[in-house]
């Protein structure tokens, strides 16, 4: 009785993590979300998968945040991938203040 506990309970932990991998992967700006908000379900994410035990480092979660902004980041996307800048507080830095740039100029942001 205790193997087959332990073999549902390994099982659905490892489709828990694998769930939870899929989330941080798929990551996807909201349409009039703000990125401090994008940037904050993404570190959800991460904290949920280190209860896991499944280390994903600040530069795995930009990687990821990145990936998933819209058309209107590609130029910031671009450089700061380029630029090796992947410290989340100075991405999101960045990024906040493009963000007010494009309000500014009237371009609304996805």
């Amino acid at each position: 009785a205790w193997t087959a506990l332990n073999t549902l309970f390994t099982v659905s932990a490892t489709a828990n993590s694998m769930q939870l991998k899929r989330k941080l992967n798929s990551l996807q700006k909201v349409p009039k979300e703000d990125i401090s908000t994008y940037f904050a379900r993404g570190r959800t994410v991460q904290l949920e998968l280190a209860a896991a035990e499944i280390a994903v480092t600040d530069q795995e979660l930009v990687m990821c945040l990145l990936a998933g902004l819209p058309q209107d980041y590609e130029t910031i996307r671009t450089v700061l991938i380029g630029l090796a800048q992947t410290e989340y507080n100075d991405v999101l830095s960045k990024l906040m203040q493009f963000e007010s740039t494009l309000k500014a100029s009237s371009i609304t942001p996805a």
